[in-house]
């Protein structure tokens, strides 16, 4: 059986967005994404609230096909577009 971690964005103050639904906060840089990859060598998959999901795929299968992006975006997009995506929603009942 395989193990679960759990790798989440969360502010000192306990909370991942604020009252509008906002996580623009969050940054996503090459020392947090060396940090990722770390734990996602181990995972074969993700496990996504609605929110999160609609977020990461409406931005991560566009960056193979972008010229320019870091090496970190690159690498990890080429992880999650193949990675299993487990999808946990009260709301969301079909694939975008």
């Amino acid at each position: 059986m395989g193990k679960i971690f759990s790798l989440i964005h969360i502010s000192l103050d306990g909370y991942m967005a604020d009252i509008h639904g906002n996580s623009s906060w969050v940054i996503m840089d090459e020392e947090i994404s060396n940090y990722v990859t770390e734990i996602r060598q181990q995972a074969e998959g993700t496990l996504y609230g609605r929110t999160t999901y609609q977020i990461m795929e409406s931005y991560w299968p566009k960056v193979p096909g972008n010229m320019s992006p870091p090496g970190w975006q690159q690498e990890y997009a080429e992880w999650v577009n193949k990675s299993l995506k487990v999808l946990v929603s009260n709301t969301l009942t079909t694939k975008s």
